[in-house]
């Protein structure tokens, strides 16, 4: 049965992502292909209020292609874990799905990580086009996070995020917010896990509007603080 599971499961959440989900599936596809990846792409629609979903399903009938479509949103990271919970492949991965991860920079980090053997590979951003306000956000998140937790990695939220399948189990993902990444991380220092950079680019979003607003910095820190001081946070 191993052999016929693929070497790769993707998952790319979509909320609200009707300006950019066909160019992103599309040009993740074949990235993908290039890299002569062996692969499933996992599109978790997480119950958009605009024209996401049909554009998902217009590629639910390509065999390299699961849709999971939810009916309730789930948040980021709820999204992500409900996709690597139907993941079939022996290496697991996410990305965003705004387009601000160019496909091929996404596949060579698939890549690197599948190749590398390390049990955890995340991409670090670099170049970023940020305006001023999501540059000073980035800085104070990654201090926080440091601070509270004493894990230092230089992009917190670069994408895509890659694990083997062991290291997937061994972590235990139960985040469900924005602090999922932290959570993956931390625990992966934790059990003692390398965890590899590859730099990419980044790039403005394909199109629509950030899910980032003025409310966004106060949601991260109510989280990040809830993480700390939970069970998980205080090292048990």
């Amino acid at each position: 049965m191993d052999e016929m599971k693929p070497g790769l499961s993707l998952i790319v959440p979509f909320y609200n992502e009707e300006a950019c989900a066909g160019p992103v599936v599309r040009g993740t596809l074949e990235a993908l292909e290039e890299a002569g990846l062996d692969f499933e792409l996992i599109l978790v629609e997480n119950a958009s209020s605009d024209g996401t979903r049909r554009i998902l399903e217009e590629f639910s009938g390509d065999p390299r292609v699961r849709l999971l479509k939810l009916e309730k949103n789930i948040g980021y990271g709820g999204a992500v874990t409900e996709g690597l919970a139907a993941a079939a492949g022996r290496h697991l991965g996410f990305t965003c799905g705004d387009g601000e991860i160019d496909p091929r920079d996404a596949a060579k980090v698939c890549r690197i990580a599948i190749c590398s053997g390390e049990p955890v590979c995340k991409a670090r951003r670099v170049y970023r086009l940020d305006g001023a306000w999501r540059k000073f956000l980035s800085v104070a998140y990654h201090l926080l996070v440091g601070l509270l937790f004493r894990v230092h990695v230089t992009d917190v939220n670069g994408y895509p995020v890659m694990m083997t399948r062991e290291a997937y189990e061994a972590i235990g993902l139960t985040s469900r917010n924005w602090v999922f990444n932290v959570e993956m991380l931390v625990k992966a220092r934790r059990l003692g896990f390398g965890i590899l950079e590859p730099d990419i680019l980044h790039r403005k979003r394909a199109g629509g509007r950030s899910h980032v607003s003025l409310g966004t910095p106060f949601v991260f820190l109510a989280q990040l603080l809830r993480l700390r001081f939970s069970d998980f946070g205080a090292g048990k």
